[in-house]
């Protein structure tokens, strides 16, 4: 069986891109802790939730939100093909629209959905 050669074990917490070298444990700790520190919050938005009365059409508002915050948008469990379109986000808020495939196009429709915040 092959082993890694020590020679190329690497203790470097950034993590770079080489294809010789590679991390102890300690590196890739130190790496995933400091990536999931700017994990800032993180949520699930049920169809119920939307009241403003438009379908498909939530705004949420959250402290962690920043104007140059990262928000992950994703689907839960969609049986047909959704869109989550990002319109706005500015201080502790951001809105979206949702749209899912009906009848041979994409239109608005509440759905349930879950977003992550990240300040990078």
């Amino acid at each position: 069986a092959l082993k890694e050669d020590l020679a190329n074990k690497s203790t470097n917490v950034a993590l770079g891109t080489s294809d010789v070298l590679y991390p102890s444990q300690n590196a890739v700790k130190s790496y995933v802790d400091t990536v999931t520190d700017e994990i800032a919050s993180a949520a699930k938005v049920l169809a119920a939730n939307n009241v403003l009365g438009f379908p498909g059409l939530y705004t949420i508002s959250n402290t962690a939100v920043e104007p140059n915050s990262i928000i992950q948008l994703t689907v839960e469990n969609a049986s047909t093909p959704t869109i989550i379109q990002l319109l706005s986000q500015g201080v502790e808020t951001f809105s979206v629209q949702v749209y899912t495939f009906s009848g041979g196009s994409f239109v608005e429709s509440n759905s349930n959905w879950q977003y992550i915040v990240v300040n990078p």
